[in-house]
C-alpha cells in the first residue's frame, strides 16, 4: 500500500515562499485530472450529498503544487485560516518513515521554514477549533 510522510506548517505569505520553492522544484507545477459534473442546482446537489454523507464543515482553498523529486510541495491559501505549506514525501514500499521525515525536514530548511511553525490536523479541524 502506498505511504507518504505529510507535514503542515503555517506560513506568513505564500508570495514570500514561492520563489524559494520554485528554485528547488525540479518538475514545477504539474497537471492534475478531475471530473466536472455540471449542475444547474449546485446548492441542491450539495444538500443531497450532505444528507447522504453528512457534513461537519467546508474548506475553501487555493493550492499551488510543485514537485521536488518525490516530494509534493503544496502552498495553500485557506479561506478563514491563512497561508500554509504542506509537504508530502512519497515513500518506497519498505522504506523507513525516518527517511521521509529527514527529506521533509531538509526541504523545510531549504525553504527557510522553522520547525516551530509545524502544526497538526486537517484544515477542517483547524476551522472547527477556531469556531469553538
Amino acid at each position: 500500500m502506498p505511504r507518504n510522510i505529510e507535514i503542515k506548517a503555517r506560513i506568513e505569505r505564500i508570495d514570500d515562499l514561492l520563489p524559494k520553492a520554485l528554485a528547488i522544484a525540479d518538475q514545477g507545477p504539474r497537471e492534475s485530472f478531475y471530473q466536472l459534473t455540471p449542475t444547474h442546482e449546485p446548492d441542491r446537489l450539495r444538500e443531497t450529498l450532505r444528507l447522504a454523507w453528512g457534513q461537519i464543515g467546508r474548506v475553501q482553498k487555493k493550492r499551488t503544487l510543485l514537485l521536488v523529486g518525490r516530494t509534493r510541495i503544496h502552498l495553500d491559501r485557506v479561506q478563514g485560516l491563512g497561508h500554509f505549506l504542506e509537504l508530502e514525501v512519497v515513500l518506497e514500499e519498505d522504506e523507513p518513515l525516518e527517511a521521509g521525515m529527514q527529506e521533509a525536514n531538509d526541504i523545510m530548511a531549504q525553504l527557510g521554514v522553522e520547525p516551530s511553525r509545524l502544526i497538526e490536523g486537517a484544515y477542517l479541524d483547524l476551522l472547527l477549533r477556531q469556531q469553538a
